[in-house]
């Protein structure tokens, strides 16, 4: 079981570095639906783009979400293959929708990733900082980078969290919450929270 949703409250809006606890289950660590949105994107055009202030990140979440929902079927299309478009790869899911809605697609599926250290991990004396901070939808994020004193590797722990918004009203209808596996490589970590956040909003009924 994950602590992870034990800090989510201390996280929204953070300005410092996150220090993010757990490790991998078998599904979401949260999610939330707007119990309004009655609806589904099934066989509907999707915009998916991430951020993150990590840019390998961003693109690896990217064309791994891209794949994770094309595999379930979905119609989708990434923001960053659009003719013209240039966002900052730190934007929030608010940039994103007025490009959804002019590209004809009725949903955005944006995803933020970031990466933090697992205090639990036995990697010896650290000295941490912190590269800003980032928010948006329900989560904010901050990416934790440390400098090993004792030798050892650090165990680096990265966490996704997607909204699924209607493009029509700018509405986040779906939004949840899934971490990686503490110390497993970022393509690893980022395709199983990717597979899980797909399979959680299938399940969920929005895709």
């Amino acid at each position: 079981m994950t602590a992870l949703n034990r800090f989510l409250p201390r996280w929204a809006g953070a300005g410092a570095a996150v220090v993010l606890m757990g490790c991998a289950t078998a599904g979401l660590d949260a999610q939330w639906r707007d119990p309004q949105f009655t609806g589904s994107f099934t066989g509907s055009k999707l915009l998916v783009a991430c951020g993150s202030n990590d840019e390998t990140a961003r693109r690896t979440c990217e064309d791994q979400m891209l794949a994770q929902l094309r595999s379930a079927g979905a119609n989708a299309v990434l923001a960053r293959d659009l003719p013209g478009t240039a966002v900052a790869s730190s934007a929030e899911v608010e940039a994103y929708v007025p490009l959804a809605r002019s590209s004809g697609a009725a949903g955005l599926v944006f995803t933020k990733v970031g990466g933090g250290l697992n205090p639990s991990a036995n990697h010896g004396s650290s000295v941490g900082f912190g590269l800003g901070g980032f928010g948006g939808g329900s989560v904010g994020f901050g990416l934790g980078v440390s400098l090993p004193i004792g030798g050892s590797r650090p165990q680096v722990a990265w966490v996704g969290n997607t909204s699924v918004v209607d493009a029509a009203t700018g509405r986040t209808v779906w939004s949840a919450t899934a971490t990686g596996g503490t110390g497993d490589p970022l393509t690893s970590q980022l395709d199983s929270v990717t597979k899980r956040l797909v399979e959680g909003a299938r399940k969920a009924g929005v895709l």
